[in-house]
Order: structure tokens, then sequence, then C-alpha cells
């Protein structure tokens, strides 16, 4: 379809007054595209003119010549995303000029697989100001990365016309989990720990942003059996379009040809320009997020097929399945898979909600270990071996202080609570950063009948080692106060003592009222602590219910003045 544009109509949504000059003409007509030099003022007055005399001039460059006398395509590039359906796309070519036709004899395309185009029949000729619109249909067949471009070839000379088609195609990843095993989330930082002599380490993060990879089993028969063999054997090399398999929430439903779905409760990290997997039984659609109005999403193209009231929305994840998968064929209608996936690399910056308790400048892990899992101690000191494997041998000490490492699992019964224990890792980037975490352990008992006095700096204790081992103490320094209304106290010892010859921890500032005995729950040490590797994994137990072991490796913590 062509039409013709008014000379006073806005291009672009730019006045014309307003346009910058975009390049020159190709074929000057009446101006020249520049003036000639001039040379310096002459005084050639006075100057006697016979009536209607004829005075040599030329024009100068105008903005209007950069806007018209050429030919104008909008838009010059077409992104399409990524693309998990076909979309389509228009693009207009627009003859700016004023007073002369323009032929267009063919179109180059370049890698222009999958995209189907319809347009004007060519040869084409455009009238003064006439433009003409091409459709652009991008279909997932083709290419994993789209990458077209269209020259447009006019029987003149022209400035380079053209305009490209990019994105990236997808496949969706249809198949989900067999939750009778567990779905496995695991991030992995990257850290350089470099130990010195004396056991102080300096930690490099060598990622801001950690790999993420997914492993879960998958039992398909019949019809999803073979699509689990020709997802596999067509496109495994390539990049899949995966729901975030533990996160779904419910909708509204979206009827055929819908391009909006109400979300029952927000989905983590979902944003516009991303991906969302509607899913109802075996049936599914990843569709690209066009606008977020709270609960409210708009979608960039219309959904296939009818999705009913309790839908479930997933984000969509761009993943690879690792190169070589673990499967078995149990019928010939049945198979089961081990699959692997790794989320595609994320340009933007980690995002991480800051901690909600800090201490001494460092978060403080707050939850507590499911005992069912019993938690690990691996009690180390730095020392070596001097034997030559004959004769005497002794070792030496590098420092005194043990590098402990404790290991603890966390039973998590929201999706709240995993994101919570996540973000702690994330903020730590794995082993670059610290925290403090308790042992968990009844670590001092008080004596009978003692109390923390209001105003005052002293923790009475029941045994007189403990007092006395602060001289030394390098790593074991901070203790947890446990209350039985919930509370937690936090405390820096700074030295230990007696009173009346009872023993006593002083500690870095008072008790803000008096605490008798039977108000404690427990009393732990709460080391300084590092993570003891680069990896959390998450094991979902359900889609609300998850398991994550984590290791933590002790740290020195002595302040001036401890010792």
């Amino acid at each position: 379809m062509a039409h013709v544009i008014a000379a006073d109509v806005d291009f672009l949504g730019l006045g014309v007054a307003l346009l910058a000059p975009t390049a020159p003409d190709a074929v000057p007509k009446v101006r020249a595209a520049e003036a000639p030099g001039q040379a310096g003022p002459t005084d050639n007055l006075p100057v006697t003119l016979e009536p209607r005399a004829s005075i040599g001039a030329t024009a100068g460059h105008a903005t209007l010549d950069d806007y018209y006398e050429t030919i104008h395509v909008r838009p010059a590039l077409v992104d399409v995303g990524r693309l998990t359906s076909s979309v389509s796309r228009e693009v207009e070519v627009w003859s700016a000029y004023r007073d002369a036709d323009r032929t267009l004899e063919q179109l180059d395309i370049t890698a222009g697989d999958g995209i189907n185009l319809s347009g004007p029949g060519l040869p084409f000729t455009f009238g003064p100001l006439e433009s003409t619109v091409f459709t652009l249909a991008v279909t997932p067949e083709g290419p994993a990365t789209i990458d077209a471009r269209y020259d447009l070839v006019f029987s003149t000379q022209e400035r380079d016309p053209h305009w490209a088609v990019v994105g990236t195609r997808l496949i969706e990843w249809t198949l989900a989990p067999n939750w009778q095993g567990r779905v496995k989330e695991t991030y992995r930082f990257k850290t350089e720990v470099l130990t010195a002599f004396d056991g102080t380490e300096q930690r490099i993060a060598l990622r801001h942003r950690p790999r993420r990879e997914f492993a879960f089993d998958i039992l398909a028969d019949g019809d999803r059996d073979r699509e689990m063999r020709r997802l596999l054997s067509t496109w495994q090399n390539r990049t899949y379009a995966m729901a975030d398999w533990p996160r779904g929430v419910g909708t509204s439903g979206v009827p055929t040809g819908g391009q909006s779905v109400l979300l029952q409760a927000p989905i983590e990290d979902l944003e516009v320009g991303g991906l969302i997997v509607l899913r109802h039984g075996d049936r599914s659609q990843a569709l690209e997020v066009q606008a977020l109005n709270g609960d409210l999403v708009t979608l960039n193209s219309p959904v296939a097929e009818c999705f009913p009231v309790g839908t479930r929305a997933y984000r969509g994840l761009i993943v690879h399945a690792e190169p070589q998968l673990r499967g078995q064929r149990r019928t010939a209608q049945v198979g089961q898979l081990s699959a692997d996936f790794r989320e595609m690399h994320i340009a933007s910056a980690l995002q991480v909600p800051a901690a909600t308790t800090i201490w001494r400048g460092l978060e403080v892990l707050t939850r507590h270990p499911n005992w069912r899992e019993s938690p690990g101690l691996q009690p180390a000191w730095a020392f070596d071996w001097l034997d030559a494997d004959r004769g005497a041998f002794d070792y030496r000490t590098p420092h005194d202080a043990p590098k402990d490492v404790r290991r603890f699992t966390f039973t998590l019964a929201s999706r709240a609570d995993v994101a919570e224990l996540r973000d702690t890792f994330l903020r730590a980037k794995g082993q670059r950063g610290e925290l403090f975490v308790p042992t968990w352990d009844a670590d001092l008992e008080l004596r009978e009948g003692a109390l923390f006095i209001d105003g005052t700096t002293q923790l009475p204790i029941r045994t007189p080692d403990d007092a006395s081992r602060m001289t030394t103490e390098r790593v074991y320094r901070n203790v947890c106060v446990r209350l039985t209304d919930g509370t937690q106290l936090y405390r820096h010892v700074v030295a230990g003592g007696f009173n009346n010859e009872d023993p006593v921890l002083v500690v870095d500032a008072p008790w803000p009222r008096n605490i008798e005995a039977h108000e404690i729950v427990a009393i732990h040490w709460m080391p300084r602590c590092r993570f003891g590797s680069d990896q959390m994994t998450v094991q979902w137990v359900t889609s609300e219910v998850a398991e994550i072991t984590l290791a933590f490796q002790v740290l020195e913590d002595v302040e001036e003045g401890d010792l």
C-alpha cells in the first residue's frame, strides 16, 4: 500500500524545522553542496549598477536539503528481541524528493532466512513525497541469531538506504521436572583466595554475577517423550526458553488472541523485555513482556490458544543445555532424562536488597539450621609437618588461630525464605565477603543465679577456662545471646577476667536491662566467617519448600587492645 506524505507533515515525530542534518544530497540539483571558499574582504565601493543588472551567486546549504531530496527508511533497525513465535513488523520507505520520481529496482537481502517479506512489486516508482510500507514476518524457523540486512537499490545514486533485522530465535523447553525428585538450582561465584604466611587473606572476586544452573529429572511418555527427543536432536546446541520452574504463580487466564495476563502474585525478577511462560497442563507458550503495571502483564504478541483460569505463569529463562546429558529408555514409549541447563550470561549489574541485620559493619546470619541434618564441624589449624620421612621430625605453625569449617543445612518453608538466604550468599559474592555466623552450640554456661546487670559490661560465666583463654583467643571473640522473647543480643568480647573469683567476660557494650538466667535460651560464639565455597545449591523439594547446605570458614577477629 502506498500513500503520499504531505510536505507539512512531520517525519519521525519531529517538525521539519527541528530536524538535524543526516547526510548531504547525493545528487545536487539547484543548490551546491557547499558554498565556494571565500576570499578576504575587499573594498570595492562605490559600486554602480544598472537597473535589473544580473549578479552571480551560489545558494548556501540548508537543513531542508538534508531532510528532502533523499530516501528515508523508518525504522532503520528492527529488533525483534528473543523470538519464540512469529512476529510481524513494518518498515516504511519514503522518497523525500519534492519534484522528482525515484525508482526502486531491487532489494538485496543478506541472511534473511526465516523472514518473509511482503510489499509492492519491484521495480516500484516513487512519486514526489511518496512512501510505501514493507511488512516483515519473522518466524522461529531459521538461524539461532537473527542478523539480516535489506539494501534498497535505486536506479539513481542514493545514500545507502537500508534496514537491518536483529534478534535471537528461541525454542521453548516445554518438559517440566519430575517432582518426585528434587530440582537443583546452583549459583557459582569464582574467588581467588591468597593466603599469607601469617594466615591473613586477600580475596579477589573474579565474577560479580554468579553462574546459575538447573538440574532435574524428566520422565516423559508418548508424545512428550517424542517431543523431548526432538528438542534434543534439533536444538541442544542452541539456547532454549525455559520456565523458572520453582517460582510459578497463578493467573486469571488468557483467551485466544489475548495480550494481557493478570497474575495472582508478583513473579520474582520479571521485567519489561523479558520472557513470561504460560503453562496449563502440558500446554505452554513463552512470550515477551511488553509492559508491567502491578500484577498486570502486557504481552508483546497474542497467545496462540486459550489458557484458562488456573494457568501458571513463570519467568522465562534463556538457558543452554550441557553438551552431554544422561538419559535412559524405560520402554519404547517412555524415556527418562537427567537434564542440566545453564542460564545464559546477563550483562546487567547484580541487584540484591540490603541486609536486614548489620552488626560491626557486617551482616549477621540469623536463620537457624535444621538439626535433622546434623551440622558438621571440621576443626583445623594451619601447621606443616617438617618430616624428611626418616629420622627425627617436627612441625611449624604459621599462625596461632584455628581454621574451623562449619557446615549447616537450612530447611526453608517458602520462596521468601529461600530468597533471603540466597541474597546473603549473593551479597557476599561467595567466598569474597564476610559475615557473622553463630555456632548454634551451647558454648557458654552461666553460673547459677547469674544476672546481667543493666548498664554493666560483664557477662558472668561458669567455666574459668573460658575467661582465661581470651588472652590468646583470636577467632571466638563474639557472642550471640538468645532470649526467650526472641531477642538476640550481639557483643564483642574485649577481655576475660574474674570478679570476686567468679569468671566473667568483659564485652564492648552494656546490657540494655537486667537479664536473669531463666530468660536466656543459649549463648553462642559468633565468629567472623566467610563462605567456605563459591557454590550454593538450592534443592527444591516442592515449588515452595527447599533445602540449602552451606559451609562457613572462620576468620580471625581481633581488635586493637583485645590481646
